[in-house]
């Protein structure tokens, strides 16, 4: 693609061998779901195979600026992991993101911004 970002210098990739932030991770996270009905071995295993949800508890911990998620799988799979641990700030309306599209061997890449709206807001008349 052309990118001059070099891992190590301008990037991070998040290992799931991380013993110590995966069980810290995991125990935030079955914190904040418990009362949906989470159990901390399932919190566990998520947080071993899930890389979205990784990410996602670096950003909630400060440890990432960024996130990129979704290479495979539906968009709604990797939003709900974003919703649920992440959510929006208050003063937010909605989720955005961006998709990305490259083609190998020919010419061929377009970034798109997309704006998701699950519950359409309500706007009062003017």
């Amino acid at each position: 693609m052309g990118l001059r970002i070099r891992p190590g210098r301008d990037i991070e990739i998040v290992s799931f061998d991380d013993e110590a932030f995966v069980a810290k991770a995991s125990a935030v996270y079955y914190e904040a779901r418990k009362r949906h009905g989470l159990s901390r071995d399932i919190a566990s295993t998520e947080m071993r195979r899930n890389g979205t949800l990784i990410g996602a508890m670096k950003l909630m911990d400060d440890q990432a600026d960024a996130l990129i998620c979704g290479t495979t799988g539906t968009y709604a799979s990797h939003l709900w992991y974003i919703e649920e641990t992440i959510g929006l700030r208050p003063e937010a309306h909605g989720f955005a993101a961006m998709n990305l599209l490259h083609c190998r061997g020919i010419r061929c890449s377009s970034a798109t911004p997309t704006s998701i709206s699950i519950r359409p807001l309500r706007r009062s008349p003017r």
